[in-house]
Parts: C-alpha cells; structure tokens; sequence
C-alpha cells in the first residue's frame, strides 16, 4: 500500500500553478500565453481579448527568465506595439525593452545592419513618399521624354500603381486594366518607368517604404548567416493580426523562426478584409499546414457583445467557403436581438437612423457610442445631409464627406453661381476648369463678369485660346438660369460637368463615377437649388428637433464610419447601412468564392462592432442616374441569416409629415 506525501510550498519555490496575476484569463487565454514552447496559432475571435492574450504571454515569458532581447514583438502599428508593451511593462519593468515594432521598422533595422549583403551601407536613405514621388517623376523626365505630359500618371498615382504591384504580386498590366482603364495605352511606358526605378534605388541606395519588407526578406532568405543570427538573437517571436500579412511579410518571420522556432501568430480569418492592400489571410489559415506540430489555440469566449449579436455573427461565417471552425459564445447570453429594418426607399432608411439614434440619445446613450457603418464613404452621403440639417454632429472615418470631395465642389460650384452671380470663389473654381485659364486669367475675367453678370459677350474680350470654352460656359449658365425645374438642371449640369469631370480627375475618375449618381440622388429630395444649398449650409432646425439634442456644445460626435476604418473598434449601438446586393457584396465580388468571402469578412467585421444593440437596415428603392428609382434586392448575407436571429422591424411616418420622424410599428 502507498502513502501519498502531499509538498508544501516553500519560500521561494516555482510552482506549477497559474500565478495570480492571471486569473482574469480565461482557460483558453490561459493556456495559450502558458504554452511551453515551438511554433503556435492563436485563433481570436472578435472581442476574444486577443491583445490581452499577447501582452500576458510577453509579461510570462519575461517571469519565466526568458532575455529581453531574445522576445519580438510584431505588430501592424507603432502605436499597437507602444500600447501592448507599456501594458508588458505594469507586470514587469523589462517590458518596455522588449524588440516591438512594425514589420517595416524592424526591417530597417535588420537592413542597417546586415545591408552590406546586398549592396546597402548602414548609410542607406529611406524615401518617405513625397521624395518616392519626386524620383518617379525625374525618371519619367529622363526615361519618358517624348511622352505628353498632360495625360500621363501623376506622380502619386504611378507610385500606388508600383506598390500595388509589388504588395500584391499582380501585374501592372492587371492592375491598370481594372483600376486605371484610361492608362491602358500606356501600358509599356508605365512598366519601363518601374524598371527603371527599381534600377535607380538600387544604384544611389535608396529605399522606399516597401523596398524595406522586399529587401529584408531577401536577406533572410537568400543569406543563411543573416538568417542565422537573427534565429539564435530572437529565440521568441510574435506577430499579431498575422491574417493582415502580405506573403513577403509571413515569409519574412517564418524563415527568421525557422520550422521548430518559437513564433506565435495570433489573428482572426474572419477580419481579413486588406485584400486590395496586399494581404492574404491564408498565411494564417494555412499555419497549422505549414507547421504540423504547431499548437493550436482558440479563443471563442467574448467580452463584446451580447449573444444575440454572436449568434448572428456565427451564422454570417458560416457562409463561409474557408475559415477555422470557431464559436463566439458569452457570459452575458440576455440582449436584443438585432434588429432588420427594409425601409421604403433612401430617405425613410436616413428618417430611421437618425429618429433611432436620438432615442437611443434620450435613453442614455451618447452619440460617440453609436455608429453608422457603411461599405464605401458615398454610401452616407444622402445621411450627412440629414444629420447637417438636425444639426447632429458626426465625425466621419474612411473616404471624405459629401460637400468635401473635390468633384462634388465642383458641382455645387456651378448651382452657387446660379443663386449667386456675384459669388468670386465659386467663379474662381468654374473658371479654373476651363482649359488654358489659370488663376491670373480667372481673376480677370471675374472682374469683368463683376460689372455685366453672366453675359456671353464678356468671351469677345479673353484670349482665343479659350474663348469658345468660355462661350459655352456662360451660355450654359445662362440657359439654367431661365425657369427650369431644379432635377432638369441637375440632369444637364452632370451631362455638362462629365467631360470637365473626366480630365480634371484622369487619374482615377472611374472611382469618382458613382459619386455622380450619389450627387443626383441626393438632389432628388429638393425642390429648388436654393433649398438644395441651403441643406448644405446647415438650415436652423425647428423647435421639436432642437428638444432631442444635447445642450453641451462640446458634446462628442457620433461616428459614421466605412467598414474598413470600423476594424478593431466598438461601440454601444451599431448601425449597418445600404445593405444591399452590389454593395455588400460589391459587384465586382460576385464571380470568384474567395472575393464573396472577403465580403462577408467585411459584414462579420461590421456586425461585431455591436455591444447592445445591432440594426441592419436597407433601402427598398435606390436611385440610380441611368434607370431613375428601381427595386432594390437584399443583401444576400442578411437574406441567408435564420429568421430566429432578427427582429424585423416596418417603418411607418408619423402623422405630421413635417417632423419627418418615423415610428415603429
């Protein structure tokens, strides 16, 4: 018969027990910053704590007498790394010397160091983009020089052009075939203009901000002494949200950790929504393939949302054709379900969103924690209007705001000098568009326009050069001003305005197109120029109106927000807006399974911005300016949810029209 002895703790013993200072992890949390050692994932669902995750296991493995200077810490931003390792610092004071940074600042330094290897002293210059630009455009002058100037890529767009390039792996020809059609003749100028910069850097040691992710990994891979001292320097490696990688990035930190290293890659498959910018999610899905012995972690408890929100969130990702199987569950199961809103048309969904957020205002909750989140910044154009004029202030994330993009201005520049004849800045914008006129010339010209109004005969004295341009201008103006309907006049101005609009904007007009229809749709819901401009400068609102709002001027904003800008944020009650089929998903995604499933990455993402209260709302008629209004279809990813998980709500108007509130029926 055995006698068992059970130790007491000593003084100064190591014990095998979870130290105080992490029970406030979860067993999942837990498990994954004790795990002993050799290559790991940790699969973190949204509001998992996966940052707290991270900052525990360096905090862990500092208490565990791991060196300092053996741990990396890899993050997407300077600030992420800052705020994870001053938190490392609370539990222990060497936190703050662990190796932290972004992947670029990293390589600058592996390339400061080891560069000789490949031709770049200690010495080497880092070009920020404005001097990247300058040396694309000397190239050009040098490489190019019996090309017109006037219609070949700026600066700033060839240099998005070879970064797209280079961060994707797609052709040029692809990349300008798709996203700069109006360059397609321009195809083999454009890629000898990108040899010859690629030649030029490497000549005078020069790099760019991607140079220094290429130049590091072909250090690392093609020189096994650099790989080698990096491996026995940096025995402990981690990189958060690894799904946001780029191949040269994951390629980069797998060679430096080698196939049994100590690398730790922690993200979420389910926010992988950086496609455009390179990334590729299966460099995290793929981990556990490429390293068949690798740990694997999931973190599925949150501390977000209710679970009605997850449990929508789980059905959402379900759709999807590749993931890692997880499920979002929560201690708080109690909550709202999320709520389904079909609003008749564009104006009732801005009636609903707005009636709903002074509600929820009234009910306690400030407009900061409250959200509107949208596909593309001109989904919220028609909202901004509406929020102007109820003097509600917002502040807008991702893309500009309807009054501030430069081809909108210049729109509302022609309808203001209709009003306003007398109007030198609107003058000094028009003018400006017209071809061969320049600030002097404008001025003059406004002089005259000063004394006779907007007379055609003021064309008889300007310069030939521009003088029929001009003509048609003034007649234009002329002809809108005579007793014509506000939609007639926003039909001809946008007929007007397109040849002006596509060589002032050559760059990239075809992503501005859509704005054109957002500019007309909105117009529609005014009678009158003058009441059309007048919502744009902010009409006094009525009595009624001013009861809801907050009597603080300093009161914060509420948060309108594309999606993508909304990634990694939360707040109380989420609104989804437009979510329509040729939004979310975007058209142009229909084709390919991998592109529909980063959309539905997208809405994942969306929807678990949500603590309390989830409302996903779409137009039933849409605008467009080729077909007028047309029925609209839902978006699949909320057609395909079950039943059991929305609440569906119909809107109603209140019996006195002019509040323009709406009430739930």
């Amino acid at each position: 018969m055995q006698k068992v002895y059970t130790l007491r703790t000593l003084p100064g013993s190591k014990s095998s027990e979870i130290p105080d200072w992490m029970a406030d992890l979860n067993p999942q949390q837990q498990a994954a910053v004790m795990h002993s050692g050799g290559p790991s994932v940790i699969i973190a669902g949204a509001g998992t704590g996966k940052t707290k995750t991270l900052v525990y296991r360096v905090a862990w493995l500092l208490e565990k007498g791991i060196p300092v200077n053996s741990i990396l810490l890899l993050t997407f931003t300077r600030k992420a790394s800052e705020h994870m390792l001053a938190r490392v610092s609370a539990f222990n004071q060497a936190g703050g010397q662990v190796t932290g940074g972004t992947f670029h600042s990293f390589s600058n330094l592996v390339i400061r160091e080891f560069g000789h290897h490949i031709g770049y002293g200690a010495n080497f210059t880092i070009l920020d983009k404005g001097d990247a630009q300058d040396r694309v455009d000397l190239l050009r002058n040098q490489l190019l020089q019996n090309l017109p100037k006037t219609r070949f890529p700026k600066k700033g767009t060839l240099l998005d052009i070879f970064s797209s390039h280079r961060n994707t792996g797609r052709p040029i020809e692809d990349i300008i075939n798709s996203e700069y059609p109006q360059f397609q003749h321009l195809l083999d100028p454009i890629e000898k203009l990108f040899t010859g910069y690629q030649d030029h850097k490497k000549r005078y040691s020069l790099a760019d901000y991607d140079d220094l992710l290429f130049l590091c990994r072909d250090l690392v891979r093609d020189h096994e002494s650099v790989r080698t001292a990096l491996n026995k320097r940096f025995k402990y490696i981690l990189v958060d949200e690894y799904q946001d990688t780029n191949p040269v990035q994951a390629e980069l930190v797998e060679r430096i950790a080698g196939p049994d290293g100590n690398l730790m890659v922690v993200g979420d498959d389910a926010q992988s929504i950086y496609k455009f910018r390179g990334a590729d999610f299966k460099n995290f899905l793929g981990f556990p393939e490429r390293y068949p012995n690798a740990a694997v972690f999931k973190l599925e408890e949150n501390y977000r949302s209710v679970q009605p929100i997850l449990d929508v969130a789980n059905s959402v990702m379900s759709q999807a054709a590749e993931k890692f199987e997880k499920t979002l569950f929560t201690k708080k199961p109690e909550g709202q379900l999320p709520v389904l809103i079909t609003a008749p048309d564009e104006n009732y969904q801005n009636q609903f969103i707005i009636s709903r957020i002074l509600d929820l205002r009234e009910e306690g909750i400030p407009l900061s924690q409250q959200a509107v989140l949208f596909r593309s910044a001109r989904n919220s154009y028609s909202l901004e209007l509406e929020l102007n004029a109820n003097h509600i202030p917002f502040e807008k994330r991702g893309g500009n705001k309807f009054a501030e993009s430069a081809h909108i201005k210049d729109m509302i520049s022609y309808l203001r000098l209709l009003m306003n004849p007398k109007d030198v800045v609107s003058w000094n914008r028009v003018l400006q568009m017209v071809d061969g006129i320049g600030p002097k010339s404008a001025d003059d010209i406004i002089r005259m326009l000063e004394e006779s109004g907007i007379d055609n005969r003021v064309s008889e004295m300007v310069s030939p050069r521009y003088r029929t341009q001009l003509t048609l201008l003034l007649d234009t103006l002329t002809a809108w001003t005579a007793d014509k309907e506000f939609k007639a006049i926003v039909d001809e101005l946008i007929r007007f305005y397109r040849p002006v609009f596509e060589k002032r904007y050559f760059e990239d007009y075809p992503k501005r197109e859509k704005d054109l229809d957002a500019f007309q749709a909105v117009s529609l819901k005014f009678s009158s120029i003058e009441s059309f401009l007048s919502h744009l400068a902010l009409d006094p609102v009525s009595f009624t109106q001013e009861d809801t709002l907050g009597t603080h001027a300093d009161e914060a904003p509420l948060i309108l927000s594309t999606i993508h800008s909304s990634k990694g944020l939360e707040w109380h009650s989420v609104f989804v807006m437009d979510l329509l089929d040729g939004i979310l998903p975007s058209t142009f995604t229909l084709d390919k399974t991998e592109d529909l499933d980063e959309e539905l990455r997208l809405f994942y993402v969306a929807v678990t911005r949500a603590k309390e209260n989830l409302y996903l709302v779409y137009p039933g008629i849409q605008f467009h300016r080729q077909f007028n209004n047309y029925f609209t279809k839902p978006s699949r990813f909320i057609t395909s949810l079950p039943d059991r998980l929305l609440e569906k709500w119909m809107l109603s108007a209140a019996d006195d029209a002019s509040t323009e509130t709406k009430q739930i029926e």
